[in-house]
């Protein structure tokens, strides 16, 4: 899975002959100076994920649309990170005599780095907390659907490069999209908290038919799940 992607912030449409990094380098040259320019810098923005999906994800019928981290993670830190510290950048590499990770060390003289402004576009970064635990997702956050305009296009390309490759590598069919109660349950089960509560939860939705969250069918794959991670010792709350 790619961990950083560079999305635009911009208000224009991209139209089908357009690739999002032509529309975006538009966007600077017309906006800003960029005669000079040797590279440019995205500020860093974490998107952990650790926090939920969105909500689009329950809502749609579509497997790849519901299956992309790009639009399925939307909550990120609400702080940017400064340029050069997790930075990436996009540079012409005719005008670089050093080249590091987050920034350029050296140019050519008369050429250096701009600095792309974070309503032009930032980094996606989608990634699990940098330090290890949950405790990154306590930070302050943000909700930024940037992503969802250019949703269309995206899942266009994706599905054209799937059913490209699908015969050709011997793909695996695409897995449905998640459920509200599938999504619940493996919530639970990676926070390693399989509690008498979730035990009798699980019970409950494969002897009725119905969770807190409605009516599921008992082949739902949740219910297999829950199965699979009750303790036969658990007793049902009901029957305590």
């Amino acid at each position: 899975m790619f961990q950083n992607t560079i999305i635009p912030h911009t208000g224009h449409p991209v139209l089908k002959s357009e690739t999002f990094t032509f529309l975006l380098f538009r966007y600077l040259n017309n906006r800003l100076n960029t005669r000079t320019t040797g590279s440019y810098s995205f500020q860093n923005a974490f998107f952990y994920l650790q926090w939920g999906d969105d909500d689009s994800v329950y809502d749609s019928n579509d497997p790849v649309a519901a299956g992309l981290v790009t639009l399925k993670k939307t909550r990120r830190r609400s702080k940017l990170h400064p340029h050069k510290q997790r930075s990436k950048y996009i540079c012409r590499p005719e005008l670089v005599v050093e080249a590091g990770n987050h920034f350029v060390w050296e140019f050519i003289p008369g050429h250096g780095t701009l600095n792309v402004p974070p309503d032009a576009a930032i980094l996606h970064h989608y990634r699990i907390c940098e330090f290890g635990g949950d405790d990154c997702i306590k930070t302050a956050s943000t909700v930024d659907t940037t992503a969802f305009k250019y949703k269309s296009k995206l899942v266009e390309e994706v599905k054209e490069r799937y059913r490209e490759f699908k015969v050709k590598c011997n793909l695996m069919e695409l897995p449905p999209p998640p459920t509200r109660v599938f999504s619940k349950i493996m919530n639970i089960l990676k926070s390693g908290q399989k509690t008498v509560r979730f035990e009798y939860l699980a019970e409950k939705v494969m002897f009725t038919g119905v969770s807190e969250l409605g009516p599921v069918k008992s082949s739902l794959p949740e219910i297999i799940l829950a199965q699979m991670y009750r303790p036969p010792s658990t007793p049902n709350p009901d029957h305590a």
